[in-house]
Order: C-alpha cells, then structure tokens, then sequence
C-alpha cells in the first residue's frame, strides 16, 4: 500500500458524515443513509437510511439531478422496508430539525 493512502475506517467515516448530517449537511445525510442502509460503519437500520435520504433529497442544497437520483434510491429501499417502517421513517424526517 503506498504510504499516502490511508486504510479505510467506516466506523471513523460515519462519526465525521454523522456530524455533518445532524448539522443539516445534505450530502452527509445521503452518506450517512446509504452507510445505514447497507449497515457499514453502522447497525443496518432500513428507518435511519429512509430518513437521511429523505433529508437529503428535499434539502435545498441538492441539485435537482441529485435530488432525482436519491429519489430513486428511496424507491429501491422502500421495497425492503414494511409500510410501518416506511411511515415511522417519513414521521421522524417530517420532525427532523439539524443540531447546530
């Protein structure tokens, strides 16, 4: 491994996205959903990642491709998820406010 590459951390890497996504970082907050959806660096949690994709699609400083395309990943997951899951997952984005 060459000596500038440092090896991966996902455990450190969803510490710094999960800051940046409670502050209401809108790209954190789609790596923080896909991180929970696929359970790296974090439990696999289906509400968490419905939720920091929700945040993130609807955030203003998405672009509308970007925007689009984190729709399109919502859809993907709600078709593993339970519609209890999918409502309490839209619930807690709906009540959502970042922590500054």
């Amino acid at each position: 491994m060459p000596s500038n590459l440092l090896p991966r951390d996902q455990n450190e890497s969803v510490k710094w996205f999960m800051k940046a996504a409670r502050q209401g970082d809108a790209r954190s907050q789609y790596y923080v959903g896909i991180m929970a959806e696929k359970g790296q660096g974090v439990e696999k949690d289906p509400v968490a990642a419905h939720m920091w994709l929700s945040l993130s699609a609807a955030s203003p400083q998405t672009s509308h491709r970007d925007s689009l395309y984190t729709r399109e990943a919502i859809e993907k997951l709600e078709k593993k998820m339970t519609p209890e899951q999918i409502a309490k997952a839209k619930e807690t984005a709906k009540t959502w406010n970042p922590q500054n």
